[in-house]
């Protein structure tokens, strides 16, 4: 996921925004995937396994909050772009 969101940044950085919002597309789809995945084993757990799934629903809480304080290692100094003056 990190090489990911170095993809992304340097498409950005870049100025090639096709391939950036095809990168972000994919990264918003992999998560919305893992997330549905999650859902579906807690409902699963709760029908055919009696597991509360306001218990289940708080390990998965914990473990996105886990995915989300990753921190991205070298990671390139953000330039500063200039506007051009002539629009």
């Amino acid at each position: 996921m990190a090489e990911d969101i170095g993809n992304f940044l340097d498409n950005v950085a870049s100025k090639n925004f096709a391939n950036a919002e095809k990168e972000f597309s994919d990264m918003i789809n992999a998560r919305l995937a893992d997330r549905l995945e999650s859902h579906k084993a807690m409902i699963a757990n709760s029908v055919y396994n009696g597991v509360d799934p306001e218990e289940v629903e708080d390990d998965i809480e914990d473990d996105v909050d886990n995915v989300d304080n990753v921190e991205i290692e070298d990671q390139p100094e953000q330039e500063e772009v200039e506007a051009d003056e002539e629009l």
